[in-house]
């Protein structure tokens, strides 16, 4: 678990007794006493009264959380002292006036820890409370147990291991190889829960050895019984097993597996649903790059293997769609799950991100759905859930301590104050996370946002709540992001502005391979949630507001045809970012100086709404005009230049106080 500064633990304090007044935690009734300052006189020295009733109130194997009665009214701050058997008592810190809890993260599992604490002003120091001894537990975590019955066979062109996985806490199988079987190395990995491995790295006439072990964070085990397996010559030519590398808005990435034979090389044939099509032949690598396509256009992809003596064997046909195009201008670093549900194909609706295995999700009731131009909408209850084991997810977040959840949605209104579950990662009974939304029963067409975060201070259900200070219109379009970093800050942003601050204390230790991931409703299909879902995505990292409102800028709504140019004419938009005013430059080539039809100015917001819509042909000759945007709410927008014909010129906006 992350270790916290020194100087953090008095912001920590304040914050463990916030939490615990709301948490069903057994520290829950504490509180501070209330203090009266009983010195008549100012001037007279007054020791302080020394703190009573020093109690550990929980412990973990990686720290001991205590708390004591402040009995003065006049100390400066507190000091605490801790020692371990054998030695003696010496300063280990100090917290602020008043505070009357303390958590100790700097500890070993399986260790006695002996405290007491003295109160300090300019005037002296008090006597000592009581000593208390704190004992962390031992480490709770264990190296997976071996896998047993290792198998293997040769079938096409490839070696084939089977296994059994005789545990329930590894994160993935290592593959072990080699032609001598005293000097066998790794070779390659598979995630948990997986019992086959596929080696298409192989040559005729050799013998090969093979271990398999498992592993997960604290260790690994015992290999698997070791098998060897003879390499034979074979004629036949076999077709290449093609797979999808990478997709981005203009390219899409393939590789598949070396093919043996008599001086094999691949053709490639490419074609879309626009009827383009592309032929490569004698291609002699195993990947290909498509590029400078179409955004969110399908391709299908068809690799064979050809051979000199005129074999020739289609591999498997790949068909995927570019991302839209604004997936250019996001932020990819640390992504670990990403849908764009225009990305839809019949009831899946694939994960985009390309890190490590795909984490697809699955529509159980195709019917209670429909396809919009750029998003899904979901209008009765049903699931969409991962149709695999989103390990991945679990794994990244609790190797860094930090997430971020976002959402662009518009919501329907909700039928009671229930919760209504927009994403979540959770079983029947407990809850990794999950980002819900609640109608406001005091105000009409309002709704508030919810998140659930399970750490090592809160309940299986993630608790305590932590709510967005005010409500929101619910039929909006609404870019939604939640962040809780290693720190334990945890944010609210909304249309790339934060919203709400809090405070949960880190650690996502009790997350385990058990959860699934959720879209539009509970696991239990309990909190349904209806509206437009239009893109959903996953961080190991807590984004900061910078990379959030990249983010919101990159909307899914802006139109790529804005991105024409002209050679008549050019807008100059200033100052940009902007507050109150906006000053438009209309500037003209020498050769068009006569206007010769009507030009128009139209701002518009990111949901395509028409703000400002103007004859600006007297502006083109003026060359310049002022517009008041007093009236508009902050966040991003489009100015357009255009006339009868086309958009001529565009500029987006951003209006920030």
């Amino acid at each position: 678990m992350t270790k916290f500064p020194l100087q953090s633990f008095f912001f920590f304090s304040y914050v463990f007794l916030a939490l615990a007044a709301g948490s069903s935690m057994p520290y829950a009734a504490f509180s501070q006493l209330n203090k009266t300052d009983f010195r008549a006189d100012k001037d007279i020295n007054t020791i302080p009264n020394a703190p009573t009733n020093l109690q550990i109130l929980e412990t973990d194997f990686d720290y001991v959380l205590m708390q004591w009665e402040d009995n003065s009214a006049d100390e400066d701050y507190f000091v605490i002292e801790r020692h371990e058997e054998g030695f003696e008592f010496e300063e280990f810190d100090t917290v602020d006036v008043n505070t009357t809890i303390y958590l100790d993260w700097q500890t070993e599992a399986g260790t006695d820890y002996y405290y007491r604490v003295k109160a300090v002003n300019a005037d002296g120091e008090s006597g000592y409370s009581n000593e208390i001894m704190g004992s962390t537990t031992s480490l709770p975590h264990t190296p997976p147990d071996a896998p047993s019955n290792l198998t293997g066979n040769i079938n096409v062109e490839r070696v084939v291991l089977n296994w059994q996985d005789n545990s329930d806490n590894e994160t993935s199988f290592q593959i072990y190889k080699g032609t001598d079987p005293d000097a066998i190395t790794f070779a390659d990995s598979v995630g948990a829960d997986t019992t086959e491995y596929f080696d298409y790295n192989i040559d005729p006439n050799i013998t090969y050895y093979y271990y398999v072990f498992s592993s997960n964070y604290y260790g690994v085990s015992e290999p698997a019984d070791t098998i060897s397996l003879i390499i034979e010559v074979t004629i036949e030519l076999y077709p290449p097993i093609v797979e999808l590398s990478e997709i981005t808005y203009n390219s899409i990435t393939v590789h598949w597996n070396t093919v043996t034979g008599e001086s094999v090389f691949y053709d490639i044939l490419m074609y879309s649903e626009n009827n383009d099509t592309t032929r490569i032949s004698d291609y002699n690598n195993t990947e290909w790059t498509a590029g400078e396509l179409l955004s969110n256009i399908t391709y299908n992809i068809l690799v064979s293997s050809n051979d000199t003596l005129g074999n020739r064997a289609e591999g498997n046909l790949i068909t995927a769609r570019t991302l839209p195009w604004f997936s250019e201008h996001r932020v990819t670093d640390s992504v670990i799950a990403l849908y764009s549900f225009v990305q839809r194909e019949e009831n899946i609706i694939p994960d985009i991100s390309w890190y490590n295995d795909q984490v697809n999700l699955v529509i159980e009731d195709t019917g209670a759905v429909s396809t919009g131009s750029n998003s899904i909408k979901i209008h009765s209850n049903t699931i969409i859930r991962s149709q695999v084991n989103p390990g991945k997810i679990i794994e990244a977040c609790k190797s860094n301590n930090e997430i971020t959840v976002e959402c662009w949605i518009k919501t329907s209104l909700i039928p009671d104050t229930t919760n209504s579950t927009i994403i979540a990662l959770e079983t029947d009974n407990s809850v990794a996370f999950s980002l819900n939304c609640q109608i406001d029963p005091f105000n009409e067409g309002k709704i508030r946002y919810l998140v659930n975060l399970t750490t090592v201070t809160t309940d299986e259900q993630g608790k305590p709540d932590f709510t967005m200070s005010s409500s929101v219109d619910s039929a909006l379009l609404q870019h939604i992001v939640y962040t809780h970093d290693k720190y334990g800050n945890e944010t609210l942003y909304l249309n790339g502005k934060a919203i709400s601050d809090g405070y949960r204390p880190p650690g996502y230790d009790s997350w385990t391979r058990d959860y699934s991931l959720v879209i539009g409703n509970s696991i239990d299909g309990n909190s349904p949630w209806t509206g437009e879902l239009y893109l959903c995505s996953l961080y190991n990292v807590a984004l900061s507001e910078d990379n959030i409102v990249t983010n919101y800028l990159a909307s899914p709504f802006s139109n790529s045809n804005y991105y024409l140019n002209s050679t008549e004419y050019t807008l100059n938009v200033w100052p940009n970012p902007s507050s109150d005013f906006l000053v438009i430059d209309v500037l003209s080539n020498e050769e068009l100086l006569d206007i010769t039809e009507s030009y128009y100015l139209q701002l518009i917001d990111i949901t395509g709404k028409i703000l400002l819509d103007i004859n600006f042909t007297s502006a083109v000759n003026t060359g310049q005009n002022i517009i008041d945007i007093s009236y508009l709410p902050v966040g991003p927008y489009f100015l357009i230049l255009y006339n009868n014909r086309e958009i001529i010129d565009h500029y987006k906006v951003i209006i920030v106080r």
